[in-house]
């Protein structure tokens, strides 16, 4: 700063302040520089000589603006909304479970004590905590985690769950809690709640579906299953579902399918279209049977005029 001011400063003003300065030829640059000051000379001339134009625009804006200010609604900090919320449940003091014990936990508890026969419900605070998509974590009195776990609606995580009525129940514990291949479907609708799950019926545990279609502009869709099992079996009052229509076939009285054998049902016969990604399909027991889910495939993105199936084909059982 001192060198500028001793040297620089000296040099530039006796350079500006000479008597006879060379006077640049004009550039582009500068040219248009004299056409910015020419036409705020002109703007000035005319606001001097209309100034009730010149007060009377101002204001206008002015008054639009807070207009839709007030309208629009303004925020210091704006409102984001993520989707996630935060349900906390804390356990009564002194709350105590004995060894292999179970307690349930709902957001209506006198119904669910009522239905399923229960005593020591404890009441949540929210039902949305509950639906299938949520993150579930156990702390101790310290706030230490000792458990967590995040369920979606989505693969690797069991289909048939969102809708069915059916519970996400832990079957293969020694496989980790935080493992979806560790979790599957209720054996009955509405689950077991404060009991162990209930044997599951085996008289169709060989009958699978097998490939889906989605329907195109090409060619209907259609459901293909198979009976991987040794025996025939019974496909009669059996269902096929969509989970996002919520429409469904019942197959008639009699109807079965021989050992090994596929059996392919179009659109024309469930009475609606596989409608391709984030559709779940679901095959259920007849009605005397609690309409227990079977199987259920949860649909990907499949290609146009593409299927959806086994890759190998069910084994043989």
């Amino acid at each position: 700063s001192l060198l500028v001011a001793v040297v620089v400063v000296p040099f530039l003003a006796k350079v500006i302040m000479a008597k006879n300065p060379k006077i640049p030829r004009k550039t582009f640059f500068m040219k248009g520089i004299d056409a910015l000051e020419r036409g705020y000379n002109s703007a000035l001339k005319w606001s001097l000589k209309n100034r009730r134009y010149v007060i009377f625009l101002p204001v206008m804006l002015l008054a639009l603006i807070l207009v839709l200010v007030l309208n629009l609604g303004f925020s210091f900090i704006p409102a984001v909304d993520t989707g996630e919320y935060y349900v906390n449940f804390t356990f009564p003091q002194g709350y105590s479970i004995p060894a292999l014990g179970r307690v349930v936990i709902a957001p209506h508890a006198a119904d669910v004590a009522t239905i399923y026969g229960l005593t020591g419900v404890l009441q949540a605070s929210r039902a949305d905590a509950f639906e299938y998509t949520a993150q579930l974590r156990l702390h101790d009195e310290l706030g230490a985690e000792l458990f967590s776990v995040k369920i979606k609606d989505s693969d690797p995580w069991p289909a048939g769950i969102a809708g069915s009525g059916h519970s996400l129940v832990l079957a293969r514990p020694s496989l980790g809690q935080t493992n979806p291949a560790a979790w599957t479907c209720s054996a009955l609708p509405g689950g077991s709640p404060g009991a162990a799950e209930p044997a599951r019926s085996t008289s169709r545990a060989t009958l699978l579906i097998n490939e889906l279609i989605p329907h195109s502009a090409n060619s209907g869709g259609a459901v293909e299953l198979i009976n991987a099992g040794a025996s025939t079996v019974s496909l009669a009052g059996c269902t096929i579902s969509s989970a996002k229509t919520s429409a469904s076939y019942t197959f008639p009285a009699g109807a079965t399918l021989a050992p090994h054998a596929l059996l392919a049902v179009d659109e024309a016969t469930l009475g609606f279209a596989v409608t391709g990604a984030k559709d779940e399909i679901l095959l259920r027991a007849p009605a005397a049977e609690s309409s227990a889910v079977i199987d259920a495939v949860r649909l990907p993105a499949v290609p146009l005029g593409g299927a959806y199936g086994r890759s190998p084909t069910a084994p043989r059982a």
